[in-house]
């Protein structure tokens, strides 16, 4: 291979488990699972394009899965600095919770994160094969990297094992 691999390169678990069609439907599962969170919710109701298309969050987040997976460093950097500038201004309080989203805040961000990445795991297995646990640990391992991407804070986030 020439020229930038990325972040991550052909021999990693991104690129092994992201690869396959199947884990797409990952997405859909993942924006369920984002909605069951009343904060992540309150924060994508907040954005105009989300009354409009639903599917566009999505597809925008899919969007920067495949460009920090495949992408060149300058691609997943760029597409990062993007989602970044979007979530700045995702932020306010929930009228149904009363809580406060800001799609900057850690917690939350982590659970969009986690929700995509058990998401991309779980069709992968009912799909392609069984992974073993190391190899769960190197996805998680290499999501951390996308995931700081994105200003998640990393520190602290237990393995699968």
């Amino acid at each position: 291979m020439s020229g930038d691999p990325g972040y991550f390169g052909p021999n990693s678990m991104m690129w092994e488990i992201n690869k396959e069609i199947t884990v797409l439907f990952g997405g859909a599962r993942a924006l369920l699972m984002h909605a069951a969170h009343p904060l992540i919710a309150a924060g994508a109701r907040q954005t105009s394009f989300y009354q409009r298309d639903p599917w566009k969050r999505l597809i925008r987040t899919l969007s920067l899965q495949n460009s920090v997976t495949f992408g060149t460093k300058q691609e997943a950097d760029d597409s990062a600095t993007r989602i970044n500038r979007l979530h700045e201004v995702i932020k306010g309080e929930d009228p149904v919770s009363g809580g406060y989203y800001d799609a900057l805040d850690h917690e939350q961000l982590l659970w969009v994160h986690a929700c995509l990445q058990l998401s991309s795991i779980y069709f992968y297995e009912k799909t392609v094969r069984k992974l073993t646990d190391v190899e769960k640990n190197k996805y998680h391992e290499e999501n951390m990297l996308a995931a700081k991407l994105v200003l998640v804070n990393i520190e602290g986030n237990a393995k699968f094992s």
